[in-house]
């Protein structure tokens, strides 16, 4: 009897090897002969739970034992109800394997039927079977603790490419804080940078219009990187932190939003790294794409980015907007979010925009289980 799949990956388990359950049996037992169960339940057995299936008249099946030791490795609230109704013997299927796979097993089952787990049991379990079980891939663990993408994906890395609206507007006034636009969202994504752990990897772009010389609406501030890398003496997380600093808004300039979302989403696309979060988060006080001179229009944008996804290698955009002109732009920002598997927020002030942004990266970690 086979518990699972034998299926492998590059160098490492993508999901867990065949574990083999004894053919023979089930086996009647004495219940003075089995120990007590190395649980994956953190506050062990429900007591009620137990006394509800005692309290049943449907016949349990049989309890699964660690031939070597005894221990029960699945079944402890059948083994508990069987106490209960008096019997003196159990119904037991056993494994012969090793302990380290005895608890695996022990998990797996727990998660498969009977009272679920809770969330610190299971993730209790998977730092357990990673230290028992190196070989294994993130994702092999996650699917024996029931965890799946959500716990595997706490356990990616980080890559990063933010977009920085510097159109004229972003040099207005932010009533009652003594500060620019430019100034408040520059401080707010310096905030947000210091969530990071140090081997994430973060780069940030300007956006306007004709930056790079005419028809490039967008400048590459400091290109996407470890945080620790040193480029020309600086570490990237300071290098980064002096040219928000120093950034200022372009008196003249509009917002070529499309062209440089289809420019950023191509890079990110050509340089995604499967072992962390690709994300491009966007920070605007428009309502979408202003270009003058033309460029990519709203559909043409929208098509590319659907085109241009890929669930199996997935690059997520998130869009940050605020000021009075944001609302109007809407339906747009949050047609481009979807079409990535995004999130667009419409921030009613400054003080949102923080709110958002943070909620927005906590997020991008536990989706789509948040």
């Amino acid at each position: 009897m086979r518990a699972f799949n034998d299926a492998r990956g590059d160098g490492r388990l993508a999901v867990p090897p065949a574990f083999e359950i004894d053919a023979d049996g089930p086996h009647l037992v004495p219940i003075a002969d089995l120990a007590d169960s190395d649980s994956p339940r953190l506050d062990g057995v429900n007591i009620e739970h137990a006394q509800g299936l005692a309290d049943s008249t449907a016949e349990l099946p049989p309890i699964l034992v660690h031939r070597p030791t005894m221990r029960v490795i699945d079944g402890m609230h059948r083994l508990c109800a069987a106490i209960l109704r008096g019997r003196r013997t159990i119904a037991v299927r056993f494994f012969s394997g090793s302990e380290k796979d005895a608890f695996v097993l022990a998990v797996h089952a727990n998660v498969a039927h009977g009272l679920p787990l809770s969330l610190a049991d299971r993730t209790a379990s998977a730092e357990r079977v990673m230290g028992s079980h190196p070989e294994w891939s993130d994702r092999a663990t996650a699917t024996v603790t029931g965890l799946s993408r959500s716990w595997s994906r706490l356990n990616l890395g980080t890559r990063l490419l933010t977009l920085l609206d510097v159109s004229g507007t972003m040099a207005l006034p932010v009533p009652g804080t003594g500060l620019t636009r430019m100034r408040a969202i520059t401080r707010i994504a310096t905030e947000g940078i210091k969530l990071f752990p140090v081997k994430s990897e973060i780069g940030v772009w300007e956006f306007s219009t004709n930056l790079d010389g005419r028809g490039v609406d967008y400048r590459e501030t400091v290109p996407v990187g470890p945080l620790t890398e040193n480029l020309d003496g600086v570490l990237r997380r300071d290098l980064i932190n002096r040219r928000l600093a120093a950034t200022r808004a372009r008196a003249t300039g509009d917002t070529g939003l499309n062209d440089t979302l289809a420019a950023a989403y191509r890079r990110m696309n050509e340089e995604y790294q499967g072992d962390k979060i690709n994300t491009v988060v966007v920070l605007t006080d428009g309502a979408g794409n202003d270009d003058p001179e033309g460029g990519i229009g709203d559909r043409e944008i929208l098509r590319r980015l659907k085109r241009e996804y890929d669930p199996e290698r997935p690059v997520s955009i998130l869009i940050i907007a605020f000021g009075p002109d944001a609302p109007k732009g809407r339906r747009q920002m949050e047609a481009l979010a979807r079409a990535t598997g995004g999130e667009a927020y419409i921030a009613k002030d400054i003080g949102q925009v923080r709110t958002f942004f943070l909620e927005g990266m906590r997020r991008r970690l536990c989706a789509p289980h948040c």
